[in-house]
């Protein structure tokens, strides 16, 4: 067997105990021992590709922030309709959400990895992670941008300050909520994603038009 196929062998299963460990204990909880014998590494091999558990676990988060970026570009399809109405827009958040859920559902282990490298990353790492995350972020910030573009705000808003509330309350949703696997539990949490900026664009007081 070639050099090169070995290591994207050895590499691959590195990652694969690792996503396992750290998605089931997060960084904290996770061990690099428990990690080697689960795939039946030894150390040696583990730390000739990642010097620490630091590199490893962003390892981890840039391939989980690469293929939810990919699958949500791939899936999502968001129109930009100056006729758009409060359904139609409602109906595009939900089929976003929808598609991220049904990335979680495909990818369970990647769960854990996203909502703790949003909310409950450790601290030191904060900065590489926001770099990784960065593009996911660029693309929530355009399709954000695409739903309320054909919105009227308010004079004193910006579309600028809608977006950084709406981070605001998902980090709000994100921290009151733990997910556990379960379909019915990540599909609740990205319901109330929804309901989220779905009331941030709305309010919650019923005019005559409602």
């Amino acid at each position: 067997m070639k050099r090169e196929k070995k290591n994207e062998i050895s590499l691959n299963r590195i990652l694969r105990g690792a996503l396992k460990e750290f998605s089931e204990k997060g960084y904290d909880g996770a061990s690099i021992n428990i990690i080697c014998s689960s795939e039946n590494l030894s150390k040696g091999i583990l730390y000739h590709y990642f010097s620490t558990k630091e590199e490893l676990y962003l390892a981890c988060v840039s391939q989980c922030f690469s293929e939810l970026t990919e699958y949500l570009k791939e899936n999502i399809k968001i129109e930009n309709d100056e006729k758009s109405n409060k359904s139609d827009i409602r109906k595009q958040l939900e089929n976003y959400f929808m598609v991220r859920f049904g990335f979680f559902q495909q990818y369970p282990f990647y769960q854990r990895i996203f909502t703790d490298s949003i909310i409950r990353y450790p601290r030191h790492l904060e900065e590489e992670i926001s770099k990784i995350i960065s593009e996911f972020d660029k693309l929530n910030i355009s399709l954000l941008n695409t739903i309320i573009t054909p919105l009227k705000l308010r004079k004193d808003i910006t579309k600028e300050e809608v977006i950084e509330t709406f981070k605001e309350y998902q980090d709000y949703v994100n921290i009151h909520f733990k997910m556990n696997g379960s379909k019915e539990e990540v599909m609740h949490h990205e319901k109330k994603c929804v309901r989220a900026l779905y009331t941030l664009l709305y309010g919650v007081v019923a005019r005559e038009e409602d």
